[in-house]
C-alpha cells in the first residue's frame, strides 16, 4: 500500500488518467481496447457526524461508465441501485451523457424486493437501462443514503471485471471519533491519505489505472481476492466526555452481539417446555437427548431466512419460533439453545461466517465476519457445531458452508471464545462409482452401483429433494451417465439412509456401439467417464483461487466379467501419479473370472490458490494419456 506523502508512486499502467486532470476518453478507449467498459470514475463519499452520543452517516455515491464499443450495452447497458433498513435512499438519479455532450435522464426503472418463498429480505433494488448507448457514451449515476447502524459501513471495492481508470472512497469524521482501516488484496494499487482541518479529518483511499478481473465459476465470492478496503469507527465520544472503544476488538464485538439476545426470553414458555419434554422423555443420556432436540429444530421448524430491519440480527423469543414451526438461522438457534439449556445441557449462540467471506475474527473483528448464526454445544468435552437450517447434516458433522470458519461463542458481554470449525477430511465424503460389465450379443450391457457418503451424500439430497418428476428422472440419467451418448439407462433406484448418511443409486444399461468387436478381439476403454477432462486450469494467466464445497474421495471401478472363454490380452500401462496438492491412483488386477479397473481421486483442498495450479495440471498431465487407451480382450 501506498501513501500520498511517500515520494513513490506507481501505476498500473501508463498514466492517461491523471489524478485532479480531466479524463481523456480517446486515450482510455486506446489503452483498453478490448474492453467493452471502462469506469472512469467510481467514487463514495461518507461523512460522519456526532451530536450528544449520537452518530449520523451520509454517504454518496457517484459512477461514470465509458461505453467502449456500439454493441456495449448488451454487457455493460444496466445498472441497478440498492437499498434497505439500513441503507435508506434519499436520492438517485442516472442518464446518458452523449459524445456530443447531450444528457439523456433515465426514465423508465424497475423497483423489486429480494423476497420468495423460503427468503424475506427488506432489501430492494431499483434496476434500470442507460438510453441511447452508443460507442464513447457514458452511464452516469448519483446514489445518496442514509445509514441507519454506523455498525455496518460496507467496504469499498477497487477493482471489478471492467477497466476502472479512478476508484475513490473517503470518510470524513468528527474528532468525536476515531477511525481504523484495513486493506485486503493487492495493497500496492492503493494510495491513502489523511488530511486533518477544523476539527474533522478525512481518510482518503484511491486507485488509479486499475486491470480489469476476470471473473470464472468456480471461484470463491469476490471479496476473497478483490482488492478492497474496510473501515470502522474504532471509538467514540460518549455523552460523559471522552472516546471510548466502539469496535475493531472481539472484546467490543461480544459486547455489541450480546446486546442482540439480551432481552430474550430464553428460558422459553410452555410450548417450549412441554415440547422439549416429549423428546427427551425416556432418554438417559445428555447426547441421546441432544440429538432429539437437534433433529426436532432441524426438521420439524422450517427454515425461512428474514432479513428484515433489525431482524436481520435479532433472533426471535424461541417460544415463538416454537410455537410458529419457521424461522431464519438466528432464530432455530435460539430455539436449540433454549430447548438444550432447559433439557440440562450447556448451549451458546455462536455467530459465524458462513464461506460466502473470506475474514476471520481474529484479523477483522467486524459484524461484516459472519453472516449466520448457529448453536454450539458443549458435550462430552467437545464443542459441537449445530446447524439446523440444514435439515439433512448429521448431529455431530460441521455443514460444510462453515468448515474451517472460525465461531465466536458468546456467554455474556464479557464472555467469549473464537473456535475453528473443524474440516472434514476426503475420506468423509465419498463418491464410489462402481460399473458391472458384460459381453452379450456383441453389445455391452451391466449394471451401475454408486454409493456415497458424507458431504457427497448430502448434497445429493438437497438436489433430489428440489426436483419431482420428469425433472428429478433427468438429473438421475445424468447422474448415471457413461460410455456414450447412446447408453441406455434403466430401472434406476435410489435407496437413502439419512441415519448413516449414505446413499446408494442403482440402475441398469446398455451401451451399444462402444467396444470395438474386430475379428476375434475386442477392443473396450475401460474409462467409462474420462473425469476432469477440460478442467485444466489456464496457468499462469488465471491468478484467481479455485474453491471447492468440500474435501472428497471420487473412486471409478469397472468390472469387466470375462465368461464365455475371454481372456485379457492387453491392458493399458498405469501409472499413479500423486504430489501434495492432490493425486490419482490407478490399478487394474484380475481375480475370479473378472477384470478390475480402479481409479480413485483424492482432493484434499477446499481453495486452491494459483500457486498449487501447475501442480494440479501435473496431474491431468498423466492422466489424460490413460484415457487413450484400451483394454483389449479375445477368445
Amino acid at each position: 500500500m501506498k501513501i500520498l506523502f511517500s515520494t513513490v508512486c506507481l501505476f498500473f499502467f501508463a498514466g492517461v488518467f491523471a489524478q485532479n486532470k480531466k479524463i481523456d476518453v480517446n486515450a482510455v478507449m486506446q489503452q483498453f481496447p478490448d474492453a467493452m467498459a471502462v469506469w472512469l470514475e467510481r467514487k463514495t463519499d461518507i461523512e460522519l457526524t456526532w451530536k450528544n452520543g449520537e452518530i449520523k452517516v451520509q454517504q454518496q455515491e457517484f459512477e461514470d461508465m465509458l461505453f467502449t464499443k456500439d454493441e456495449s450495452s448488451n454487457f455493460a447497458g444496466s445498472n441497478s441501485v440498492y437499498f434497505s433498513y439500513f441503507y435508506k435512499l434519499k436520492n438517485w438519479d442516472a442518464f446518458t451523457l452523449l459524445p456530443d455532450g447531450k444528457k439523456i435522464k433515465v426514465t423508465n426503472s424497475t423497483t423489486k424486493s429480494r423476497s420468495s418463498f423460503v427468503f424475506y429480505d427488506d432489501s430492494k433494488e431499483i434496476e434500470f437501462l442507460y438510453p441511447a448507448i452508443s460507442k464513447g457514451a457514458r452511464g452516469v449515476t448519483n446514489v445518496e443514503y442514509e445509514l441507519t447502524d454506523p455498525h455496518l459501513l460496507s467496504p469499498f471495492y477497487f477493482e471489478n471485471y471492467f477497466p476502472t481508470a479512478s476508484g475513490t472512497i473517503s470518510i470524513t469524521y468528527p474528532e468525536e471519533l476515531e477511525l481504523n482501516y484495513l486493506v485486503k488484496g493487492n495493497k500496492d494499487i492503493v494510495q491513502v491519505k489523511k488530511e486533518s482541518k477544523k476539527g474533522k479529518t478525512t481518510l482518503t483511499f484511491e486507485a488509479h489505472n486499475v486491470a480489469p478481473v476476470n471473473f470464472y465459476g468456480d471461484a470463491p465470492p469476490s471479496s476473497y481476492f478483490l482488492t478492497h478496503v474496510i473501515f470502522y469507527i474504532q471509538k467514540a465520544k460518549t455523552t460523559k466526555g471522552g472516546l471510548e472503544p466502539y469496535l475493531g476488538t472481539t472484546k467490543e464485538l461480544a459486547k455489541h452481539y450480546y446486546s442482540n439476545i439480551a432481552e430474550l426470553d430464553i428460558a422459553g414458555g410452555k410450548e417450549v417446555k412441554e415440547v422439549t419434554d416429549s423428546l427427551i422423555k425416556g432418554l438417559r443420556t445428555q447426547e441421546e437427548k441432544a440429538k432429539a432436540i437437534y433433529k426436532f429444530v432441524q426438521q420439524s421448524v422450517r427454515y425461512i431466512a428474514f432479513e428484515e430491519g433489525m431482524g436481520g440480527f435479532v433472533p426471535r423469543n424461541p417460544e415463538l419460533v416454537c410455537t410458529r414451526r419457521y424461522g431464519d438461522c438466528k432464530d432455530k438457534s435460539a430455539l436449540l439453545v433454549s430447548m438444550l439449556r432447559y433439557a440440562g445441557l450447556k448451549a451458546e449462540f455462536t455467530w459465524i461466517g458462513s464461506r460466502q467471506l473470506p475474514y476471520r475474527y481474529s484479523e477483522v473483528p467486524l459484524p461484516i465476519t459472519d453472516d449466520h448464526m448457529i448453536c454450539a454445544l458443549e458435550l462430552n468435552g467437545k464443542t459441537i457445531f449445530l446447524d439446523a437450517t440444514d435439515s439433512y447434516i448429521p448431529f455431530e458433522t460441521p455443514a460444510s458452508h462453515i468448515q474451517g470458519k472460525e465461531a465466536f461463542i458468546v456467554s455474556s458481554p464479557d464472555q467469549f471464545k473464537i473456535i475453528t470449525v473443524p474440516t472434514a477430511e476426503p475420506g468423509y465424503s465419498l463418491f464410489d462409482d462402481t460399473t458391472y460389465l458384460r459381453i452379450e450379443n456383441k453389445q455391452l450391457k451391466g449394471k451401475i452401483k454408486i454409493h456415497t457418503t458424507g458431504y457427497e451424500t448430502n448434497d445429493l439430497l438437497h438436489r433430489l429433494e428440489s426436483r419431482t418428476g420428469k425433472a428429478r428422472e433427468e438429473y438421475l440419467q445424468a447422474y448415471c451417465y457413461r460410455g456414450n451418448n447412446k447408453v441406455s439407462i434403466k430401472n434406476i433406484k435410489v435407496d437413502i439412509d439419512t441415519l448413516a448418511h449414505h446413499a446408494v443409486i442403482s440402475a441398469d444399461f446398455e451401451l451399444p456401439d462402444y467396444a470395438k468387436f474386430l475379428s476375434n478381439e475386442v477392443y473396450i476403454n475401460m474409462n467409462l467417464l474420462k473425469i476432469y477432462t477440460g478442467q485444466e486450469i489456464d496457468y499462469p494467466k488465471r491468478k484467481i483461487p479455485i474453491e471447492y464445497d468440500f474435501k472428497s474421495t471420487m473412486r471409478h471401478v469397472v468390472v469387466l466379467d470375462l465368461a464365455d472363454g475371454y481372456k485379457v490380452n492387453e491392458v493399458p500401462a498405469l501409472k499413479s501419479y500423486q504430489n501434495d496438492v492432490w493425486g490419482v491412483q490407478l490399478s487394474s488386477k484380475q481375480a475370479d473370472g473378472k477384470l478390475y479397473y480402479t481409479r480413485e481421486f483424492k482432493n484434499n483442498n477446499l481453495y486452491l490458490y494459483p500457486d498449487a495450479f501447475e501442480k494440479w495440471n501435473k496431474v491431468l498431465e498423466n492422466l489424460f494419456p490413460v484415457y487413450k487407451q484400451s483394454t483389449v480382450i479375445s477368445k
